[in-house]
């Protein structure tokens, strides 16, 4: 549930949205001013990554709430 909520989160973000901006004509009046294209780009990255890791933290902490379900600390290295 936890990848099905990143996987959602960043796709609704990035790929939906960017195409969105793009055929309503936001992304050729953003490149018409001084923002660098790379800092718009990083911006949306870093916000669908703050996204997706607070939906991730919903997701764990409903699990352990409603379901009591725990979590194995040891492998959340090998998942991240």
């Amino acid at each position: 549930m936890v990848a099905f909520a990143v996987i959602n989160v960043c796709y609704m973000n990035m790929v939906t949205q960017t195409t969105l901006a793009r055929e309503a004509g936001i992304l050729k009046r953003i490149r018409g001013t001084p923002l660098p294209a790379w800092a718009y780009m990083c911006g949306r990255l870093l916000s669908a990554g703050l996204v997706a890791l607070l939906s991730a933290a919903a997701v764990l902490a409903l699990g352990a709430g409603v379901y009591d379900s725990e979590l194995s600390w040891s492998v959340v290295p090998v998942a991240l």
